[in-house]
């Protein structure tokens, strides 16, 4: 994106963006460190730009409206920029805006499903008598590699995300703030899953 001209039209401190983000562009449970991340890798998108020490601008925004208005021109440019490849989960950002189909995380075509806690897994003391120390061991074994397996996709699916996000301004650190934000948003959209359900009767 083309600079302003003059130098510094449409600059505002990064404290200020996230104010006007989290009040009009972003769903409510999302949080400081996840705004401030967002708008890094917008401006690695080109949306944003520094102006100055913790200073970022948006070329052709007037920053004298009020912060709704700012809002809602950021809000539509994001939603612009989220039909692009490499923009594609932006929309997990833009709360009821962005309705209720939300495309798949990046470099994922279908979001697996969480691991099976081991704690699920039918306990070998309980099935065995003698001889049940050595099974327990080998059971043991069986669960950590079954529960890697499981892990599996998420981290290749992290991988790609972060190879997607991590740019000039997003650093490693920020894409792991975005990626654990839309992750909990598909997991709190979903059906409550049996090792959820399991966890909770092994602890009452």
């Amino acid at each position: 994106m083309d600079r302003p001209d003059p130098s510094g039209e449409g600059s505002l401190p990064i404290a200020t963006w996230i104010s006007i983000f989290k009040e009009h562009v972003v769903p409510d449970d999302a949080g400081e460190d996840v705004v401030r991340a967002l708008i890094l890798h917008l401006a690695d998108l080109g949306l944003f730009f520094p102006t100055g020490e913790d200073a970022w601008g948006v070329s052709g925004v007037d920053t004298t409206q009020s912060p709704a208005g700012i809002g809602e021109v950021l809000a539509g440019r994001i939603e612009s920029l989220g039909r692009s490849e490499q923009g594609r989960f932006l929309p997990y950002f833009l709360g009821p805006r962005a309705g209720g189909a939300l495309p798949g995380i990046p470099g994922a075509t279908d979001t697996p499903q969480p691991p099976v806690s081991p704690a699920a897994e039918p306990g070998p003391l309980e099935k065995t008598g003698l001889g049940a120390r050595r099974v327990s061991d080998l059971s043991n074994l069986q669960i950590v590699k079954k529960v890697g397996r499981q892990f599996q996709p998420f981290l290749e699916m992290e991988k790609k995300f972060l190879e997607t996000v991590v740019g000039r301004y997003a650093s490693r650190e920020d894409a792991g703030r975005l990626f654990n934000y839309i992750l909990a948003q598909t997991q709190e959209k979903g059906k409550s899953r049996p090792w959820e359900q399991l966890s909770r009767r092994r602890h009452k």
